[in-house]
């Protein structure tokens, strides 16, 4: 298997405040010289962090976590960060670094495939840090950068438009570590009356068994989910890192 290199077009953009779309025209380039369809890529950029985490679609939010206590950018998540998901062979890029507007941070994932044959994918999302009860939180919103032009803005593309992805993280020393909301632990949360919330239904075969688990949405409002997610019982949701990446020198 050929190692592929995609720091670069991830540096591009904080090196040099390169719009997504000139990302995106540079990552095609690329995939399509070695054969790997951008299109095919485009398609699994919304899905992004569910891809590398295993799972179904992210544990979303109504509300970015810390919306009582305001959002910061985190100066220790800038820069490039490279390592595995944990929960496959994919080889990962993270390049964090601040937007072009105050309070804007901005972060750019990279997927290599993790075999041959595998498609990889770029995807852009905005993030919103904060900090609660001395644990560190970001929300991220999933750009879909395909249609940035200067007459539209990439704002107006963010998908979906009412809902954010909530995660915890820790930065020991040059690692970081990511962790998404649990989804069957969230659900049964829900369903208990810990915190509001709604369970789609779990998509099953012939036999009973459990295909794809329905998507986990949490809908308190932003005092509630703030003192909900930095309480014993949300962050015990946050179970395990999906990725874990060390800062590139």
């Amino acid at each position: 298997m050929v190692t592929r290199d995609y720091s670069e077009p991830a540096s591009m953009v904080q090196q040099q405040r390169v719009r997504p779309s000139r990302l995106t025209e540079e990552m095609g380039r690329r995939c399509e010289h070695e054969g790997i369809s951008m299109k095919s890529m485009m398609r699994t950029a919304v899905l992004g962090l569910a891809i590398l985490s295993g799972a179904c679609l992210p544990v979303t939010t109504k509300t970015p976590v810390g919306s009582t206590v305001g959002f910061k950018p985190d100066q220790g998540l800038f820069g490039v960060w490279r390592g595995y998901a944990t929960n496959s062979n994919a080889h990962v890029y993270l390049t964090i670094f601040k937007g072009a507007s105050d309070g804007e941070t901005v972060a750019v994932l990279v997927s290599a495939p993790a075999k041959a044959g595998d498609d990889g994918f770029v995807s852009v999302y905005d993030l919103k840090t904060a900090t609660l009860g001395g644990h560190r939180f970001l929300s991220a919103r999933g750009l879909d950068f395909s249609g940035c032009t200067k007459s539209n803005r990439c704002e107006a593309e963010v998908l979906p438009k009412d809902a954010t992805v909530p995660l915890l993280y820790r930065i020991v020393g040059r690692t970081l570590a990511l962790y998404l909301l649990d989804n069957e632990a969230t659900a049964a949360a829900i369903r208990s009356g810990a915190v509001r919330g709604s369970v789609e239904p779990d998509l099953r075969d012939k036999d009973g068994k459990i295909i794809v688990h329905g998507d986990v949405k949490l809908t308190d409002d932003g005092a509630t989910l703030d003192r909900f997610i930095q309480s014993a019982s949300g962050l015990a949701l946050f179970k395990s890192p999906f990725l874990e990446l060390r800062k590139v020198d």
